[in-house]
């Protein structure tokens, strides 16, 4: 996926990557902290407490930090408007079902 990203192009994050984030301890530990389980909210409690460090988005983290980014990044091929107070997981769900239906593309 990298070798065909060059500067410019507009990234984003696989369904590799959406998998692996929605199995992290946070998705998958009881969630009282981030009551409800909007987008805003994971944006806000998860997604910014990870790149605060750097001050970078998460697909800028992904590739700086993860070895295996060439199979978490590359060029965005589906453009996602979500509703941000909405369940993170209901997009999610929407999101992988979609790349399933359209891996050979």
């Amino acid at each position: 996926m990298a070798a065909s990203v060059k500067k410019g192009d507009l990234l984003g994050v696989s369904a590799t990557f959406l998998r692996g984030f929605v199995a992290a301890p946070a998705f998958t530990a009881d969630w009282p902290w981030c009551s409800p389980r909007t987008t805003r909210n994971v944006k806000a409690l998860i997604v910014m407490e990870q790149t605060a460090s750097k001050q970078c988005s998460m697909v800028q983290l992904v590739q700086q930090e993860r070895a295996d980014h060439e199979q978490l990044v590359g060029n965005a091929n589906v453009f996602v408007s979500r509703a941000w107070d909405y369940d993170f997981m209901d997009d999610v769900h929407v999101l992988l079902e979609h790349a399933d239906r359209h891996k050979d593309k």
